[in-house]
C-alpha cells in the first residue's frame, strides 16, 4: 500500500509536493485526512484520462479551487474538503482538552498507561507544568507488579485527581505486562477522554458545503465541491440532508389523509429563500475512504437541480439525481473502482488492511 501510494504521490506536480507532503505527514487529523483526500482525487481524475492544474487562477476571483480538470472537449473546477464528526457534549472543549492531553503524553512511562476522563473543563487552559509534575510524581510511587496483583484480585485500578483551578481530571494506571517493559515508551494515555452525545454531523457537513458555496462566485466553468466525511455516521443519508434538506412528516390535526412527507428548506443547496449554492453544479462526496479501501469504493456525484451551470462531463461514478421536489434517484456506477486505479480488486489484500 505505501508502495502504490508513494507513486501516487510522484505523479503530483512537483511545485505542490512540499506542501502536500508536509500536511499528508502530519499527526493531526485536520491536516493528513485534506491531504490524503487531495492525493486521492488527484490520482482518480488522473487514472480517468483527465489533465490536472493544480490551485488554478481564477479569471473572476482571488479564490483558487484545488483543482482545474480537463477533458478533450470540456473540464470543471474540484474544491476538496473533509469534515470530522462531532459529538455534542455539554461543558467539554476539545482546544484546551488537547492542550492539556499533550502535556500529560510528554510524561513517559515504561511501566504504565493511563485513562483519563475529564469530569470538568475549566474556562481556561491550567498550569501545565504542574499537571506534568504530579502525573510523573504519581506514577513514580506505583508498583507495576503491586497494581497488577490487585487487579487480578479485582481492586479498582488506582487513580488520581486533579484540580487545578475549575478542572476536574481522573486518572487511572494499568501496568503494561513486564514482557514489555523494556521497549521505548508510547503515548501514556491509552484510554478516553470518554464522550457522549447526539452526533452533529448533518450540520458540519451542511456548514461545510455552504461555506464554500458562498466562497466562489459563479465561475465560468462548473464547479464540484468534493466532500470527504471522515465520520461513522456520515453516510448517504448525512449528504443527502446536507444538500437536499432535512426530512419531515407534514400533516394538518383532524384532517384525515393530510399526512405526508417533505423536504425541509434547511440545506446547502436549498433555504428559505430559495436555492442557494447555485454557483456549485455537483457535489461529490465519500464517507470514511481510506487508502486501503480505494478498490471497494467510488465517491459518489450529487448533481445540483438548481445550478446555474450544469455539469455535463460524464464521469463513472455512482450518481445522486435529486429532483426539485426533494426525491432522490440512485444510480448504481458504471466503473469499478479497481479497474480505474488499475489494481487488483482485492487490494492491498488482507495484510494490507488495519
Amino acid at each position: 500500500m505505501r508502495d502504490e501510494i508513494d507513486q501516487w504521490f510522484v505523479g503530483f506536480p512537483t511545485k505542490h509536493q512540499a506542501d502536500l507532503s508536509a500536511r499528508f505527514r502530519s499527526p493531526k487529523r485536520d491536516q493528513h485526512w485534506p491531504a490524503w483526500w487531495e492525493l486521492y482525487l488527484f490520482r482518480l481524475f488522473t487514472c480517468l484520462g483527465y489533465s490536472i492544474e493544480v490551485h488554478p487562477v481564477l479569471q473572476s476571483s482571488s479564490a483558487r479551487p484545488d483543482f482545474y480538470i480537463r477533458g478533450e472537449s470540456s473540464g470543471f473546477y474540484v474544491e476538496a474538503l473533509t469534515v470530522f464528526s462531532g459529538i455534542v457534549e455539554e461543558n467539554r472543549d476539545p482546544t484546551r482538552e488537547a492542550c492539556v492531553l499533550d502535556a500529560i503524553n510528554e510524561v513517559k512511562s515504561t511501566a504504565f498507561s493511563a485513562s483519563i476522563e475529564f469530569r470538568r473543563v475549566g474556562q481556561q487552559t491550567p498550569r501545565l507544568t504542574k499537571i506534568v509534575a504530579r502525573v510523573r510524581e504519581w506514577l513514580d510511587s506505583l508498583d507495576p507488579d503491586a497494581v497488577s496483583a490487585e487487579l487480578s484480585d479485582g481492586i479498582d485500578p488506582p487513580a488520581l485527581t486533579l484540580s487545578p483551578k475549575d478542572w476536574l481530571i481522573v486518572l487511572e494506571a494499568f501496568p503494561i505486562d513486564s514482557k514489555f517493559r523494556n521497549e521505548s515508551p508510547g503515548r501514556l494515555i491509552g484510554v478516553g477522554p470518554p464522550s457522549s452525545g447526539p452526533v452533529d454531523d448533518v450540520v458540519r457537513l451542511r456548514a461545510a458545503l455552504l461555506r464554500k458555496c458562498k466562497y466562489y462566485p459563479a465561475l465560468e466553468e462548473p464547479l464540484i465541491l468534493a466532500a470527504l466525511s471522515m465520520s461513522t455516521f456520515g453516510d448517504i443519508k448525512a449528504f443527502e440532508q446536507a444538500l437536499l434538506g432535512s426530512e419531515a412528516i407534514q400533516y394538518t390535526p383532524g384532517a384525515t389523509g393530510s399526512r405526508g412527507w417533505v423536504r425541509l428548506r434547511d440545506s446547502a443547496w436549498m433555504t428559505d429563500r430559495g436555492p442557494t449554492g447555485t454557483n456549485v453544479s455537483a457535489a461529490l462526496t465519500a464517507s470514511h475512504l481510506a487508502p486501503w479501501q480505494v478498490t471497494t469504493k467510488l465517491p459518489r456525484l450529487w448533481l445540483n437541480p438548481w445550478a446555474d451551470r450544469p455539469l455535463e462531463e460524464p464521469l463513472p461514478f455512482p450518481q445522486a439525481l435529486p429532483e426539485k421536489n426533494g426525491a432522490v434517484r440512485y444510480l448504481d456506477s458504471v466503473g469499478e473502482a479497481a479497474d480505474i486505479f488499475a489494481l487488483p480488486s482485492d487490494w492491498p489484500g488482507a495484510e494490507g488492511s488495519p
